[in-house]
């Protein structure tokens, strides 16, 4: 019987960790020729990941205001599209890079 990795109540974006999003994003931004807002900072990610760590609100909605300033509207896809024209398989979590492995075998 196979096991199939759990990430419990985490998701992607929380693995990825504030670096990434923040970099990803950053120069998403930046590659469409536009600055981004004074708030998109590491730290204001990390705090807004802790605040929807403990109160179970979205992160992917607190993200966005971190966004205003900025004239490109930040959206899942949007984000994910700047995730994966950012990050290399090396910066990837562990549990990040077994999952897409499981995922590779399903396929």
């Amino acid at each position: 019987m196979k096991t199939y990795l759990r990430l419990e109540q985490k998701n992607l974006k929380i693995l990825l960790g504030q670096k990434f999003i923040h970099n990803a994003w950053k120069q998403f931004v930046k590659r469409n020729k536009r600055d981004l807002g004074s708030d998109w900072t590491v730290l204001n990610i990390r705090k807004k990941q802790e605040d929807c760590i403990n109160s179970n609100k979205k992160f992917s909605e607190e993200l966005k205001s971190l966004n205003k300033g900025c004239p490109i509207k930040l959206t899942k896809p949007k984000l994910g599209q700047a995730l994966a024209e950012t990050i290399k398989e090396e910066d990837l979590d562990d549990n990040i890079k077994r999952l897409l492995s499981e995922l590779n075998e399903i396929m």
